[in-house]
Formats: C-alpha cells, structure tokens, sequence
C-alpha cells in the first residue's frame, strides 16, 4: 500500500510535468519551463505520499502483524427436556474473533458430561480438608469448588466434538456459531456441565490451506489413535505454506500438528472433567516426530509467540422428573 502510494505520486508528477510541457509546445513556447507554482505544488503532491507511507505501513502492515490473536467464546446449555425415554439439552457456543487481526482456529473441542450432587456432612465453619484438596491440587478452571453441604460425583462423559472446521479463520470482529443436540440417560445426572477449548493462532504467520482436512496418522490395529508416551492419540498435520521467497529461504520446514487424546492411562480420574478427550498441539519443524513431540518436546518459538488456548463453560440443572434418584 506504501509503495503504491509514492508509484501514484510519482506518476502524477511526471505526468503533470509532461503535460505541461506539451501545452507549452503546442502553443509556441519551445523553451518553457513549469513556473514556480508548478513546482511548489507537485513537490507538495509528492511530500504528502511521503509522509503517508510510515502510517500507511503503520496501520496495514505493523499493527495486524504484531496484533495478539484474542478470541471471546460463550457456551450455554438450555431447553433440558425429555424424549422418549431419554432426556435431550441443546448445547450453543459461540466463538468471536475480538483482536484487532485474523484468527487461525487450529482445532476445538467441546465436552459435555453429567455428575450427580450428593450429600455431605461437612456443613459449619471447619472445611473438609478432602474436599479443599479436591477443589485445589489441580488447574480445573472453574469447574472445581467447595460446597459445604453438598459434593459431586465423578463426572461422566455423554458428548464431544468440534466448534467449527479445523484451520478454520476468523477475521476481525467475525464469529462462528453452533447449536447442537445431546441426549442423555434419564436418572442419570442432577447436573449438566459443557465445556469448549478452541487452540488458535496468528492466521498471518500460521498459513495453511483452509477447510484441509489435514494428514491423519494411520489408526492402528489395535486401539484406536497412535499410541503415545501411554496415551492414544488421534493425530492431524498441516504442513506451513512459506508466505514469501525470503522465508522459505530463511525459516524450516514447519507443520502443524493436533492431537485429539482418546486414551489416557497416565491421567488419573478426576472429580471435575472426564479424563478424555482434550486437545493438545504443537507448531515444530517437520524433521520431528509428530506425536512424540506433542509431549515431550519443549514448546517452540512459534507456540510462544503466536498460538494459545481459550476455553468457556457452563453448566444447568437437570429437572426433577429426569434427575438421578436420591442416594441411599
């Protein structure tokens, strides 16, 4: 944009110059030079597209480039109901691009489960300390809380899935929404809970083609996923396309990698999400193993500058005629 701006000017100036002189030729005067006025005007001309430049590269170039990828998602579940014999929620989610450049979703996951609320008999001012510990060893987010007089079962999972397509992009100020329906077992649960990760990055310097599916890690024979460190993962890459000459010339070979864990035998069970599935990724050179370095490598420039993870949720009640008995 900069640069086309001093190409305008220029052309306007030589073309305003070589207009003048044509209108001197035709009238006679062979010698004329463009007067003073002339000169004064187009030296302006020129000198405002080159102050312009700075804050033309300023504004087009410098703040979408160093901008911080910032997504806003909202999760709700509504319309609790019975169907048949079955109970049924719609989940909606929304995820809105609020940063001041393009968003890359590299992949996102929704979890819903259902715990049920039982009793317990550490009501008064001394806290449980099995409770406390359960409410704080771990980073479950707001998942994870004390309550004096009632405590939740491990939570089981009814059903996950995506957001929206993976390497999906999101444009300053665009959203995605999705409303979709799970059914659950009545008599099951007394709370509903649902949970959204979405892994994004800067779509400026994370190009991949979009709405690729990707290359998936053959499934093995036994177990679904590949088996990792433990763990079973479903594993999708997208190579990084060079945006220029300069870059492919000066940067490695990179690839996107995304990992869907289905099998996790080295998490232990928690009181607060099910321990499958989640979401991990990793932006690597292409020389390394993709589903080895999801875990043991350490994270790299790129996943420090320029890839991050948000993540909503929500919860409802379970009405009384699809509610889980009261325990005995």
């Amino acid at each position: 944009m900069a640069l086309f701006c001093v190409a305008s000017a220029t052309f306007l100036l030589a073309w305003h110059f070589g207009r003048s002189r044509a209108a001197g030729l035709s009238s006679g005067a062979a010698g004329s030079k463009p007067g003073r006025g002339e000169l004064v005007g187009a030296a302006a001309t020129l000198a405002a597209a080159l102050i312009a430049v700075p804050f033309t590269w300023y504004s087009a170039v410098y703040l979408p480039g160093t901008a911080t990828p910032a997504v806003s998602i909202k999760t709700e579940l509504t319309d609790v109901s019975e169907h048949v014999s079955h109970g049924a929620v719609t989940v909606k989610m929304t995820v809105e691009n609020t940063s001041k450049t393009s968003v890359r979703l590299i992949g996102s996951q929704y979890v819903l489960a259902g715990a049920r609320v039982l009793a317990s008999n550490s009501v008064g001012e001394q806290l449980d300390a099995t409770k406390v510990h359960a409410a704080t060893e771990y980073n479950y987010g707001p998942g994870a809380r004390y309550n004096a007089s009632t405590r939740l079962s491990p939570t089981s999972l009814i059903q996950f899935g995506p957001l929206t397509w993976d390497q999906a992009s999101l444009e300053p100020g665009e959203s995605t929404e999705v409303s979709v329906v799970a059914f659950f077992p009545a008599g099951s649960f007394d709370l509903l809970r649902v949970g959204a990760d979405v892994t994004i990055a800067h779509d400026d310097r994370i190009g991949v083609e979009p709405f690729h599916p990707g290359t998936a890690a053959p499934v093995q024979e036994h177990g679904m996923g590949t088996p990792c460190a433990g763990r079973r993962v479903l594993v999708q890459s997208w190579p990084v396309e060079h945006g220029s000459a300069v870059e492919a010339l000066t940067q490695d070979r990179r690839e996107v990698v995304l990992g869907r864990v289905i099998d996790d035998s080295a998490e232990q069970q928690g009181a607060w999400w099910p321990t499958v599935p989640y979401l991990i990724y990793q932006v690597q050179r292409r020389d390394l193993h993709s589903c080895g370095n999801l875990f043991e490598e350490p994270g790299s420039l790129e996943n420090a500058s320029m890839a991050g993870v948000a993540g909503a949720m929500a919860e409802i009640l379970v009405p009384e005629n699809l509610a889980a008995p009261p325990a005995r």
